[in-house]
């Protein structure tokens, strides 16, 4: 928890893997163990998470809708990359807390949205609003962060499920023209395997980037979706 709390590490790109390491720290003991999630909510640590989610991603980009924000970080490699990892990686944190404990799920869900920082259900529509292409990690978290809000929210909470359920709804239904990234013949397929291809690219050691190691210019390869 304090290493969660430590900005410097959080913000810090030369610590970032570090800091995407605790989040993984977090969301595995989150999912198994009832006492972690107990003391990650004791400390408030869904709210920190939040925060280092803005921090993270729109420090950079003052002035711009979350959309436009996304498409600053895409432009910007590597270190663009990074932080859209390191948010696809909060927001897998926040998934796996919201999962185990229905308390912080609903503080954040129903949190109101204020013009200083964008909410979590704000920040899960920005996938779909980065046309023409998207961030595969992040959208893969966002979708994620969608089934975990509609298996978990509370039900007898009757008015909130309705008016999150058509929020979801909506923001799904940007997400229609990303139906063109699942046909092979699309430009649009090739560009969000070759975003793809970015991520493990940033994985990588540099002596095999150097020596044009797996995973780069691998798009004319690109995998076909099956039906």
């Amino acid at each position: 928890v304090k290493e969660l709390f430590d900005r410097n590490t959080a913000n810090h790109s030369g610590k970032r893997d570090i800091y995407i390491g605790h989040l993984k720290i977090l969301r595995n003991t989150a999912l198994v163990s009832n006492a972690a999630v107990d003391i990650y909510k004791e400390f408030k640590v869904h709210k920190e998470l939040m925060k280092n989610l803005f921090v993270v991603f729109v420090k950079d980009e003052v002035g711009l809708d979350l959309g436009q924000a996304l498409r600053q970080k895409i432009q910007k490699d590597p270190t663009g990359i990074h932080d859209l990892r390191t948010c696809s990686f909060i927001v897998d944190a926040v998934s796996a807390l919201m999962q185990k404990c229905p308390d912080m799920l609903v503080e954040l869900v129903d949190m109101p949205s204020t013009k200083k920082e964008p909410t979590l259900m704000e920040f899960l529509k920005i996938a779909p609003l980065a046309m023409p292409v998207t961030d595969p990690a992040l959208l893969s978290s966002t979708l994620g962060c969608y089934d975990t809000v509609l298996r978990h929210y509370p039900r007898d909470k009757v008015a909130g499920r309705n008016r999150i359920l058509q929020k979801i709804i909506q923001d799904l239904g940007k997400m229609t023209p990303m139906l063109g990234l699942i046909d092979y013949n699309s430009t649009k397929f090739r560009e969000l395997f070759q975003a793809a291809e970015h991520h493990v690219a940033a994985l990588q050691p540099d002596s095999d980037k150097k020596q044009g190691g797996p995973g780069r210019n691998l798009s004319h390869q690109a995998p076909r979706f099956c039906n």
